[in-house]
C-alpha cells in the first residue's frame, strides 16, 4: 500500500452511480488506497519512475490480484483482463487517467489535490483529535471557526498562488516562457477533463525551479516531441529532467533543435507549433 493511513472520501460518491456498483466501488476504493501521497521514486526492474501524489504502477495481473484479494471464490472477478477493463471504465467516467506501455500502466487519480491534499488530511487529522476531547458546544465553535478560516485561506491561497506562479514565470526568458506556456497545454491534455488547476502549475513551476533553464526547455521539448509518450503526465517531464545534467541538456537540446533547423536558423515558435499539429 502507498497510502500514509486513511483517505478522504467525498459524500458526492452517494450520488455517483458506481457507489451501486459493488465491483466498481470496490475497485475505486482500491485505487484511491494503492495512489501515492506524496512524490516519490518506484524502481520497476531496472526502471526508476517518479510518482506523483495520486497516482500508482499496476498492470492487468497486480489489480486482479489486489480486487479478489480477500474475497470468496465467487465474489472473485474471473478472467485475466476483467478488472483492468473495470478500470478502464473507470477512466472513461472521468475517475482517472490511465498511462500504459508495454511492461506497466500509471494510473492517475482525477482531483487529487482537490480531495486528498496532504496538508488537508494533516490538518483535519489534527482538528479531530483536539475536537474529540471537547464538549459540544466547544465543538460547534471550533466549526464555525475553522469554516471561517478556511474560507480566508482559500481567498488567501488563491492570491498567493497567482503571485508565486508569476514569480516563477519571471524567471525565464520571454522565448522560454513561451514554450513553457505551451507545455502546460500540452499537459491539460493528458486529463481527462483538459484542465490542470493552479496548484498544479505552481507544482511544475516549483520542481523546474530546481533546475537551469536549459535542462528545463530540453526536457519540455524532449517529452513533447516523443510521440509515443503525447498522453504522459508530467513525472515523465521530471525523468527527463532529473536524469540529464546541464552539459548533457545543452547537446541533447542543439541535437533536438537540428533535427527542426530550416535555412532561416531554428524557430522555436514555429518548432511548437509543428508539435501542436503532429
Amino acid at each position: 500500500m502507498a497510502g500514509k493511513g486513511w483517505i478522504k472520501l467525498h459524500r458526492k460518491i452517494l450520488e455517483n452511480p458506481i457507489f451501486n456498483d459493488m465491483q466498481l466501488y470496490r475497485l475505486w476504493s482500491i485505487c484511491l488506497l494503492e495512489a501515492s501521497y506524496k512524490e516519490r521514486e518506484q524502481t520497476i526492474g531496472r526502471q526508476t519512475i517518479l510518482l506523483q501524489p495520486g497516482q500508482f504502477v499496476t498492470g492487468r495481473f497486480d489489480i486482479q490480484e489486489l480486487y479478489n484479494r480477500g474475497l470468496k471464490e465467487r465474489e472473485k472477478a474471473k478472467g485475466e483482463k476483467t478488472v483492468f477493463r473495470w478500470l478502464e471504465h473507470l477512466e472513461r467516467r472521468g475517475f482517472l487517467t490511465i498511462n500504459k506501455t508495454n511492461k506497466y500502466s500509471i494510473v492517475t487519480i482525477g482531483n487529487w489535490e482537490l480531495y486528498q491534499s496532504d496538508d488537508e488530511l494533516i490538518d483535519h487529522q489534527n482538528d479531530q483529535e483536539k475536537t474529540i476531547k471537547r464538549p459540544t458546544k466547544d465543538q460547534q465553535m471550533t466549526t464555525n471557526k475553522k469554516v471561517k478560516k478556511e474560507k480566508n485561506d482559500k481567498k488567501k491561497d488563491i492570491k498567493d498562488l497567482s503571485a508565486e506562479i508569476f514569480n516563477f514565470r519571471s524567471r525565464y526568458s520571454p522565448e522560454l516562457s513561451k514554450i513553457i506556456d505551451q507545455y502546460l497545454d500540452f499537459i491539460r491534455e493528458t486529463r481527462s477533463s483538459k484542465k490542470i488547476a493552479d496548484s498544479i502549475v505552481l507544482k511544475i513551476l516549483t520542481y523546474f525551479s530546481k533546475y537551469s533553464p536549459v535542462q528545463v526547455e530540453y526536457a519540455i521539448l524532449q517529452h513533447m516531441s516523443m510521440e509515443e509518450k503525447q498522453s504522459a503526465p508530467e513525472a515523465y517531464t521530471f525523468g527527463i529532467i532529473r536524469k540529464c545534467t546541464e552539459a548533457e541538456a545543452v547537446r541533447k537540446l542543439q541535437q533536438l533543435r537540428s533535427g527542426k533547423q530550416s535555412a532561416g536558423g531554428f524557430d522555436r515558435d514555429a518548432y511548437l507549433a509543428n508539435l501542436s499539429e503532429e
